[in-house]
C-alpha cells in the first residue's frame, strides 16, 4: 500500500541510516503523543488569518474555520522539514557521544481493564470509567476540524443531539456522574450490540 506514511520518524530514520554503513538501523521512536501537533506555524482562522479562539480551537465560534498550518507549504513539505530537523539533531548527538550504551533489550507487557481501576487523587480515593466519547470529541482538532456546531471545552449537552445519541443508548446515571462534566455524546462503553463499540481491557508495554 503505497498512501502508508512513515511520517516524519521514519523519514527521519531513513536519513539517519543513510549516512552510517553497514546494517546501522536507527529508531525515532515515539509514546502515545495525546494532542501533539507537528502543525508548528498555530491553529489560525482560514477566513481573516488571525488567531482561533485558545479555549474553543474556533473562528467566531465555527470550529471548521479553525485549521493548524505548517511549517511547510503542505504535509508532505512539512513531513520533511520536521523529519530533517529531528536527524540533524539525533545526528549531532551521535557524533558527540563518548560512551556507547550495551545489553539486552528487555520489555514488559500486561492487559488492563483500564475501565475499572481505582486510584488516589489529591487524597481521595477515585476510579475509572467506563468508555463514552464526549461533545468535544465530534468537534475534531485543529489538526482535523469536525462539523455541525461541535466544539472544544464543551460541558453542557445539546437536547437536540442528545436525542439523537440516545437513540443508540442512554447513558445510566453511574456513566453521566462519573464523566461529568463532560457531557456524553456517544455511551460506548454500554454499547455492545451487535459487538462491543470500545475496548475495555487494553494492552501496556514499557521497553
Amino acid at each position: 500500500n503505497k498512501l502508508i506514511s512513515s511520517d516524519n520518524k521514519g523519514y527521519a530514520a531513513l536519513l539517519f541510516e543513510s549516512e552510517l554503513p553497514g546494517e546501522f538501523v536507527a529508531a525515532f521512536a515515539q509514546s502515545n503523543e495525546g494532542d501533539v501537533s507537528p502543525n508548528t506555524k498555530g491553529a489560525k482562522c482560514i477566513d481573516t488569518g488571525l488567531p482561533c479562539a485558545a479555549n474553543r480551537s474556533t473562528c467566531h465560534g465555527k470550529n471548521e474555520l479553525c485549521i493548524a498550518f505548517g511549517p511547510g507549504k503542505d504535509m508532505k513539505d512539512s513531513t520533511r522539514i520536521i523529519a530533517t530537523l529531528q536527524y540533524e539533531k539525533a545526528m549531532e548527538l551521535y557524533k558527540a557521544a563518548t560512551i556507547p550504551l550495551k545489553g539486552p533489550i528487555d520489555f514488559r507487557h500486561s492487559y488492563v481493564k483500564i475501565s475499572n481501576q481505582t486510584l488516589e487523587v489529591n487524597g481521595e480515593m477515585v476510579h475509572t470509567c467506563q468508555p463514552a466519547m464526549g461533545y468535544s470529541f465530534a468537534a475534531g482538532t485543529t489538526d482535523g476540524p469536525g462539523a455541525f456546531d461541535f466544539t472544544q471545552g464543551t460541558t453542557e449537552g445539546n437536547p437536540f443531539w442528545n436525542a439523537i445519541s440516545h437513540l443508540l443508548a442512554d447513558p445510566s446515571p453511574e456513566q453521566v456522574a462519573c464523566h461529568h462534566p463532560k457531557p456524553i455524546l456517544l455511551d460506548t462503553g454500554e454499547m455492545n450490540e451487535p459487538f462491543p463499540w470500545q475496548p475495555h481491557v487494553v494492552d501496556l508495554q514499557l521497553m
